[in-house]
């Protein structure tokens, strides 16, 4: 009821001195920017198949930054965490595991045994016609490069078999939605829809990916679930528009 009243009260306090009402001495007369009006609440972002990949993606750039948490609902001693910062049409980023981390700037990718801030100093520079133990290496880059750019799976959507709507959980005091979809990858790639993030031929009994996307009302990725029984991953989203700092290793710690 409060929410109708106010505009009609500043309608009747903006009319008041052309009906020929005067205030009492000394009192000033009330206008209609005295009344408080309440600030319009955006509408959230409606998300369908055919935009989830597009306008998630525009919303974490819009961001600039974001955290990543990535864990196995299998294993619960697996667990890799990301930092990413758009730079220009790239992403900079680290990437830290127990078993390695990566640090990506503009374009140049570096890999050191064991998690960021570790005892390791020395770090080996992505090359993609490495041989011998250096491709294994640039593989592993690959691999934690593909882990970082996992939001692009929902450019799948389009071609999804499966793709339900309902409430999400609140994330962070945020009400969010959550989008359940079964990805149809090989038809997906096909059309190249994830452009380089996933190519090449696709197994017919990995064809169908089950993904769940949890989104907030701005359109920020929160929670992104994918996989199959015992193959699942689940990744949390944080941490946005937080100042971050991601640069190169030292040239003395790049093995050459």
């Amino acid at each position: 009821m409060n929410k109708l009243l106010i505009p009609l009260t500043a309608a009747a306090v903006a009319l008041l001195p052309a009906c020929g009402s005067t205030p009492e001495s000394g009192t000033p007369a009330p206008t209609a920017s005295a009344v408080s009006k309440p600030t319009p609440t955006p509408a959230p972002v409606v998300l369908t198949r055919a935009d989830i990949g597009q306008k998630v993606q525009a919303a974490l750039k819009k961001q600039g930054t974001y955290r990543m948490r990535l864990t196995d609902p299998s294993d619960k001693s697996f667990l890799v965490t990301a930092t990413v910062k758009y730079n220009g049409a790239k992403q900079d980023f680290s990437i830290s595991s127990d078993d390695g981390s990566v640090v990506g700037v503009a374009g140049q990718y570096y890999y050191q045994d064991g998690p960021l801030n570790s005892d390791s100093t020395e770090w080996k520079k992505y090359n993609p016609k490495a041989k011998g133990l250096d491709a294994l290496t640039s593989a592993l880059i690959k691999a934690y490069l593909v882990q970082v750019q996992t939001p692009r799976l929902l450019a799948g959507a389009p071609y999804a078999t499966r793709f339900v709507t309902t409430s999400g959980p609140v994330v962070d005091r945020v009400p969010t939605t959550k989008y359940a979809m079964v990805l149809d990858v090989k038809k997906a790639v096909a059309a190249k829809a994830f452009g380089d993030y996933l190519t090449g031929e696709i197994p017919e009994d990995e064809k169908l990916l089950p993904v769940t996307a949890v989104v907030d009302r701005d359109g920020l990725l929160r929670q992104l679930d994918y996989g199959v029984g015992s193959d699942r991953s689940s990744i949390a989203f944080s941490n946005f528009g937080d100042s971050v700092f991601i640069s190169e290793p030292a040239p003395d710690q790049i093995k050459r």
